[in-house]
């Protein structure tokens, strides 16, 4: 047994000519790759990269759509293909389900894997596991990997052409890797790695502060500016980079507790994207805590457009079934570490004030 601690960071390019890099990065790790991702991402990114690596010497050699959940049988007919096609290299191109079931199918088989997002909610491009779900949609488990991807292709011209929706709700789940991170510690004697991690916390927040309305105006108009460049970043890079240094304990508190119960209702299911539920819960966690910054989140969430209230999402909070999934959330695995035993009663309470500031 050996006494170390590996760290591998995430390496990416980023712009509007990202995939000009493609080549030059890929051709060391094989020839030969596979594309997997959703139906939308590979119709809106395949053809761009395709152009980009023509006469390049690297050759697609199949496509395998994935889907529609990273589940542990998706990424095994992921993984199936690839070998089948003698597959060097698995590319995972979409969103976050997309990549983590090209990240787990990579995984399987030892193979390398590059990733390129199509939409800005996650930071699954660069993050070092893959969120399975059950085939009936619930959670499963996660999937930890040796290393993150190999590299992150992060095109701002698909990424400023998508839905903003997306953006936005990658910006919610950005703001909260800073909130439970630094909660979850609180009051710990870290080591170097998660000290390191907590301090890079600071880049999911403090400049979506600044950016996240002008980022996701510029989204919505279809504009890769310098704004939605650096929100683009915090979503997907700087919120990787914290989930990969501070220990499993610190990478969540009760915004993401909030949400695993919740995303039981069908209202949030449907209606709401994750980082939009998990955004909300970051306000809650803040009003439990007494912290001084939740009357500027909850106006950051108003500039966003992000529904800060269970009504807004056409959740009843007084139903009896509600609010025994607040007490669910109570006792998530992102509750095992927290500064302070938090209660059914407490998070009740918190859920109560904020739908009263609004």
């Amino acid at each position: 047994m050996t006494n170390m601690d590996r760290v591998t960071l995430p390496a990416y390019t980023v712009g509007p000519d990202a995939f000009a890099s493609f080549a030059d990065i890929v051709l060391p790790l094989g020839e030969r790759v596979l594309l997997t991702g959703g139906h939308t991402a590979l119709s809106v990114g395949r053809p761009v990269l395709e152009r980009a690596i023509r006469g390049s010497g690297v050759h697609i050699v199949d496509v395998m759509h994935y889907g529609p959940d990273c589940t542990m049988q998706a990424a095994g007919q992921v993984a199936e293909a690839a070998k089948a096609a003698h597959a060097q290299v698995i590319v995972g191109m979409g969103g976050g389900r997309a990549l983590d079931t090209a990240k787990a199918a990579a995984e399987m088989l030892r193979l390398p894997v590059v990733t390129v997002p199509t939409i800005a909610a996650t930071c699954a491009a660069v993050s070092a596991l893959s969120v399975v779900y059950q085939e009936d949609g619930g959670l499963s488990h996660f999937y930890r990997l040796n290393t993150p991807p190999v590299h992150a292709f992060i095109h701002t011209g698909i990424l400023a052409a998508a839905p903003a929706k997306y953006l936005r709700a990658g910006m919610g789940d950005s703001t909260a890797k800073h909130v439970e991170s630094t909660f979850s510690a609180r009051g710990h004697a870290v080591n170097h790695r998660n000290a390191l991690g907590l301090a890079c916390s600071h880049s999911c927040y403090e400049p979506l502060m600044a950016i996240g309305p002008q980022a996701l105006s510029d989204n919505e108009q279809g504009k890769d500016t310098p704004a939605l460049r650096d929100a683009v970043l915090c979503n997907i890079v700087s919120t990787g980079i914290v989930s990969i240094l501070v220990d499993e304990g610190y990478n969540g508190a009760l915004a993401h507790s909030l949400y695993y119960p919740l995303e039981e209702l069908p209202q949030v299911a449907q209606n709401c994207l994750h980082g939009d539920v998990v955004a909300w819960g970051v306000l809650v966690q803040l009003v439990m805590d007494k912290d001084e910054r939740a009357p500027q989140y909850a106006h950051f969430l108003d500039g966003l457009r992000i529904p800060r209230t269970l009504a807004a999402m056409g959740v009843d909070k007084d139903n009896p079934a509600v609010d025994a999934l607040l007490q669910k959330a109570t006792q998530q695995s992102d509750m095992e570490v927290v500064p302070y035993p938090v209660t059914h009663a407490m998070v009740r309470d918190a859920v109560s004030k904020v739908e009263r500031m609004a």
